[in-house]
């Protein structure tokens, strides 16, 4: 499987719960995805790309460094639950450089798990503006849970008689720019 760059969006808070020592959670609306290929004989190639959308609910526990002249280090990590929305996998089929079948099939309801559990950790640094925080984030979520589960009824994933279970997981690496206000 190969990464997928995908769009994210948060809404956050950030209440201080003693010195050094806050807690962050979030509501962050995010798409994730895998592309895989295989060869299955010689000329032929089976090309998957599943595009998943979530809210995931982080609750981070942040240690901050202060720094003169309002920047701040922070390094922070906690839990997160994943919400499914939406999971599609568009396949096709490649014969001799050729595409020769796509189809799509909406995953959701046969073989995606509608909650996932993870846990989110990284290190971040912001500074204050005139207006507000301006915050540069860098984070890893690693998943404790395979997004698939067993297909049910005469569902299967390629729409080609093969039923598998999924066994795969959503491993994130993201880079956020925030902005935000005191309240």
């Amino acid at each position: 499987m190969n990464y997928v760059t995908l769009f994210s969006d948060c809404l956050f808070a950030e209440f201080s719960i003693w010195t050094n020592f806050s807690v962050q959670p979030e509501i962050l609306y995010s798409q994730k995805g895998a592309d895989y290929a295989a060869l299955i004989v010689i000329n032929e190639t089976e090309k998957i790309l599943f595009k998943m959308e979530y809210i995931d609910i982080p609750v981070l526990i942040k240690y901050n460094i202060g720094f003169h002249k309002g920047g701040n280090l922070n390094f922070f990590a906690g839990p997160v639950i994943n919400v499914n929305l939406s999971a599609i996998a568009d396949y096709s089929l490649i014969y001799s450089g050729k595409i020769d079948t796509i189809m799509s099939n909406n995953l959701k309801s046969h073989i995606i798990r509608a909650v996932t559990f993870s846990a989110a950790f990284g290190f971040g640094y912001s500074f204050a503006t005139g207006l507000g925080i301006i915050g540069f984030d860098c984070r890893y979520t690693l998943p404790f849970t395979d997004f698939g589960k067993q297909p049910t009824g005469s569902f299967d994933i390629y729409s080609l008689g093969r039923y598998e279970e999924l066994k795969a997981k959503t491993s994130v690496f993201t880079f956020m720019l925030s902005y935000g206000f005191k309240i």
